[in-house]
């Protein structure tokens, strides 16, 4: 949970089916860590095209508001201005959390396919971007 003090934040979001399109690394039992992305405003799509397929989420957080990250998800933070947070981290559930997450992942490529529509529209919403940002 993150309580926003003052200033802002941006948070990007990726729900755990995104996991295949971040290139996880780090594995602490079967659960992905870290990505190999290190800016994702400015990911290398040559060297990483399947992020292309990722589709995130954008939440601001401002003075006063209250975030919840939910478990599992994929995330990267960016700040604007001064600003101060406070953070409390907790394990939701250990055992039962992981052994559900763990399942679930097993069944990741027997659900990659419904996200493939999602996926393209993704993609022409980032060829719009790029054009976009060549003006």
């Amino acid at each position: 949970i993150m309580c926003m003090v003052a200033g802002r934040k941006r948070v990007r979001l990726y729900e755990p089916v995104m996991t295949n399109y971040l290139y996880p690394v780090s594995h602490t039992k079967n659960i992905a860590i870290t990505s190999q992305l290190r800016n994702l405003s400015n990911v290398n799509v040559r060297k990483f095209p399947e992020f292309k397929k990722a589709r995130a989420l954008y939440v601001t957080i401002n003075k006063g508001d209250l975030f919840y990250l939910p478990t599992y998800w994929w995330h990267e933070v960016t700040s604007y201005d001064r600003n101060i947070a406070v953070n409390w981290w907790f394990r939701a559930h250990s055992e039962v959390m992981n052994s559900f997450y763990t399942d679930w992942m097993d069944r990741v490529p027997q659900t990659q396919l419904a996200v493939e529509e999602d996926a393209r529209i993704r993609e022409m919403e980032y060829a719009e971007e790029e054009a976009e940002e060549e003006f």
